[in-house]
């Protein structure tokens, strides 16, 4: 869990569990030649100091950086008594800033998880609400959970329904020989029903 804030030059972060280090194992992104080059230069003591950095094993718990000067973000200067003005002001803008946003990242997940699914019940999305925006062929649609994105498919005569789902956002033009699928889906719910509209 990591916070961070920032202004015009400097970016502070906090870092909640600073015994854990930036690098975790990730299978899909370790599939990825990059990643995979990466590893192998770390392996091998290949890569330089500032390559390193990302496979240390711990963190400090507070990292401030200034980030015209350092734009990859790798000389820390929290511990710089030259910053302790600025220090404070961030620090004080993170905690106003977590407060204001009612952050959950300290809450056990037990808790959070009832808090999210009260009595261990999983909600659902509701279904997108259609409607159509006068004579002209155009289909608005909104789901009404809160927080809900709503993904659809434009399907002509004979079409099957395929795997990929486009994002809606703005009203979708649906012809007469066409039919427009449509889900909502908030992460965390169960996706809602698909509906079918045809104009």
């Amino acid at each position: 869990m990591i916070r961070a804030v920032r202004d015009d030059r400097f970016k502070y972060l906090r870092n909640f569990n600073p015994e854990k280090p930036y690098y975790l194992p990730l299978p899909y992104r370790e599939q990825m030649p990059a990643m995979q080059e990466l590893l192998r230069m770390r392996d091998a003591g290949e890569l330089s100091p500032a390559q390193a950095q990302w496979f240390r094993t711990s963190k400090e718990r507070e990292e401030l950086f200034d980030v015209n000067n350092d734009p990859y973000e790798l000389n820390n200067i929290a511990a710089d008594p030259a910053y302790t003005d600025k220090l404070a002001e961030l620090r004080k803008e993170m905690d106003s800033w977590m407060s204001f946003i009612d952050d959950k990242g300290l809450m056990p997940e037990v808790e959070l998880i009832e808090s999210m699914w009260p009595n261990g019940v999983q909600p659902a999305t509701l279904a997108p609400i259609a409607k159509k925006s006068g004579n002209d062929g155009f289909i608005t649609l909104h789901s009404e959970t809160e927080g809900a994105s709503i993904g659809y498919q434009l399907l002509s005569e004979g079409d099957e329904v395929g795997t990929t789902w486009q994002i809606y956002l703005n009203p979708v033009l649906v012809k007469t020989d066409q039919r427009l699928l449509a889900i909502a889906h908030r992460i965390g719910f169960i996706p809602s029903t698909t509906i079918t509209i045809e104009n």
